[in-house]
């Protein structure tokens, strides 16, 4: 068993405490973390590094699902952008810090102008990732609340 498949095994069972709801993220530099060039927007973020472990790729697939199939509409639209990055790329490691992750997560970013107005972090994406269709409601439900200003 690989090193990243007992992390990942060991996040299960500590994924439920983290608390999720944070304001806005700040870089190092001390300036909001993310920028958007096309005004307000939704992006659902997952964050994930170089090694993938099947949970991992499962939580990417699951989540992708959900999205282009009940916010399909609002993808087109550009009301939700789905973005993955790679944490291990060089620049991108400030998202760790940014949105407080210790492993592979599912982010839900408003943004508001240049800036991050709010952020959440869905920490349960571990616990539901052997039952997809409770995956698939814990999603829906989370980025139609976020959608909502919840």
């Amino acid at each position: 068993m690989s090193k990243w498949m007992v992390v990942c095994g060991l996040l299960i069972i500590g994924a439920g405490i983290l608390t999720g709801t944070h304001g806005p993220a700040k870089g190092q530099d001390g300036k909001d973390a993310m920028r958007s060039s096309s005004g307000n927007e939704t992006v659902v973020y997952y964050f994930f590094t170089i090694q993938r472990c099947p949970s991992c790729t499962k939580i990417e697939k699951y989540t992708r699902e959900v999205l282009e199939s009940v916010f399909a509409q609002e993808l087109k639209d550009g009301i939700i952008v789905w973005k993955m990055v790679n944490v291990d790329e060089p620049g991108n490691a400030h998202y760790m810090e940014d949105f407080q992750l210790f492993t592979k997560s599912v982010v839900l970013v408003e943004t508001s102008g240049d800036s991050v107005a709010r952020w959440k972090n869905l920490p349960k994406i571990w616990q539901l990732l052997n039952d997809q269709s409770e995956f698939t409601r814990y999603i829906t439900d989370e980025v139609t609340a976020f959608l909502g200003g919840e």
